[in-house]
């Protein structure tokens, strides 16, 4: 069976429509609805036996956990956002999300490029400028996946990043040939008046 590997960021289920919140800036009635178009659109991209990496902020309340519980693919990965730092959000988290990264982790076994996916791009950002400079021009290509900045576009000061956060897809998961598509755009054919640092 052919399974795909897809990612997102910041879906902040039940997070009230109030000024100075993300959510004021999406075009949903109520929480309610946000959750089901975002729940809902997961469900439609994402197979049971996919992997769908969320690279932080699931959710502002613990009743999110109604909505993670409809979400049929198997294999959720979370990478931690500050929404999901809070023990009681951690811990009902886990129920839904195996393995959880506190912080960004590299993935080495998608294609010959190794992805640092993280939830903040100035994280993000620290750990591909740690890795080995040599390495880094030479023998293997590294790219970094980050949500935390919603809207906004990115790809960072070295043509080197990607926001996945669900607001800038119209809420539909990125799958990793769609990444490998946006990779070779930003590499490639880059333009600082789309793309902002």
């Amino acid at each position: 069976m052919d399974t795909k590997t897809f990612f997102t960021a910041d879906w902040h289920l039940c997070e009230k429509k109030a000024p100075n919140t993300w959510s004021f800036h999406r075009d949903f009635d109520s929480p309610e609805q946000m959750n089901d178009t975002i729940i809902g659109k997961v469900n439609r991209y994402v197979g049971e036996n996919d992997t769908l990496y969320v690279l932080g902020d699931v959710a502002t309340s613990l009743e999110a956990e109604q909505w993670l519980q409809q979400i049929k693919c198997k294999n959720l990965v979370l990478v931690m956002g500050e929404k999901d730092q809070p023990m009681e959000m951690f811990e009902m988290l886990s129920k839904y999300f195996s393995p959880i990264f506190h912080s960004p982790t590299s993935i080495n076994n998608l294609s010959e490029i190794t992805f640092v996916a993280g939830h903040k791009p100035s994280d993000v950002k620290e750990r591909l400028n740690t890795l080995n400079i040599e390495q880094r021009f030479t023998n293997e290509l590294f790219f970094g996946l980050h949500g935390h900045i919603h809207r906004a576009k990115s790809c960072g000061s070295n043509r080197d990043m990607l926001n996945v956060g669900c607001d800038l897809w119209d809420y539909v998961p990125l799958s990793f040939e769609r990444i490998m598509h946006l990779h070779g755009a930003v590499t490639k054919f880059w333009d600082g008046e789309i793309f902002n640092s």
